[in-house]
């Protein structure tokens, strides 16, 4: 797929979105030029790594237009706005990426306990969630207060249910991290979308809003036009290209096996690695986790 130029987004001004104080702000904030030139710096085929998560020319396709956004876009974002925030203020920010859920909904609550992270000395704690496989939410956990809310920009059936598995998975996580086991439903609610598309958009925009003190009332659907240029530009300039694509796989310390003919990829991260780089001899049987997740979820 050769890469899409943003001349194509529709251009909103302030005055037809009728802002008030707090979304005048927040369009400053994410009003920057079109990334047009910044797009052509992805290349099919090649892997980018993109704070944390591994993304590709086609990951970066899903900003552009009404694409629908991918996990992997939402994850590194997020990761961005967390690690943007925890080096100037005071309230961090903790988030867990979208493939939690997706253990909830098969009933596993015992895995990514995240026992070597002190949750209670954050603020904030974001995760993403495609709920239905058709939609994104966005959970918002108040460590201060204690309580959880889901922002959902449309109407969901099942989208509430993920109070009662976050109150499930926290109880757990506290029998062995020994902090954090009651929370309460929270009071925040997410303003509507007004179109199909851009339930992406808005989690991100909730998560940047609420990370700089803006009312998530005042965001909407106009605004996620900008939005998707904001997160495109973003995670471009962020991007790096691992060099050696063809025989540097990318597991820490890679070998670079000579006559290595077998790779496999993680269905978390997104990183490819040679099987003798990860001590297999074979594709295991279902969902494929790396050595870096497990590490870093554990």
């Amino acid at each position: 797929m050769a890469p899409v130029s943003t001349s194509s987004l529709s251009v909103v001004t302030v005055a037809q979105i009728g802002v008030e104080k707090g979304a005048s702000e927040f369009l400053d904030m994410i009003q920057v030029g079109a990334p047009a030139q910044a797009i052509t710096l992805t290349q099919k085929g090649l892997r980018y790594y993109v704070h944390g998560e591994v993304l590709e020319d086609r990951d970066f396709q899903t900003l552009q237009n009404n694409n629908w956004f991918n996990d992997k876009v939402i994850n590194a974002f997020l990761k961005k706005i967390m690690e943007d925030e925890n080096r100037k203020s005071m309230e961090h920010v903790f988030v867990i990426p979208s493939y939690l859920a997706v253990l909830w909904e098969n009933d596993q609550y015992g895995t990514w306990m995240y026992k070597k992270v002190k949750l209670s000395l954050y603020k904030w704690i974001f995760m993403p969630v495609n709920v239905n496989r058709n939609h994104w939410v966005l959970l918002v956990a108040d460590v201060y207060k204690r309580t959880v809310s889901i922002l959902d920009s449309l109407p969901t059936p099942g989208s509430s249910t993920l109070i009662e598995k976050w109150k499930k998975y926290m109880k757990l996580r506290a029998s062995v991290a020994g902090e954090l086991p009651d929370w309460e439903e929270g009071d925040l609610v997410s303003s509507k979308q007004c179109d199909g598309s851009s339930c992406g958009p808005f989690v991100l925009m909730n998560a940047l809003a609420i990370v700089n003190n803006i009312p998530i009332q005042e965001l909407n659907t106009d605004m996620a036009t900008y939005m998707r240029q904001y997160v495109s530009s973003s995670l471009l300039q962020a991007a790096k290209q691992p060099p050696s694509q063809r025989s540097t796989c990318d597991m820490l310390g890679c070998c670079r096996p000579t006559s290595e003919k077998c790779w496999i990829c993680c269905d978390v991260c997104g990183r490819w690695m040679h099987f003798s780089c990860i001590n297999i001899n074979q594709s295991p049987e279902g969902d494929y986790v790396c050595p870096i997740c497990i590490a870093q979820y554990e």
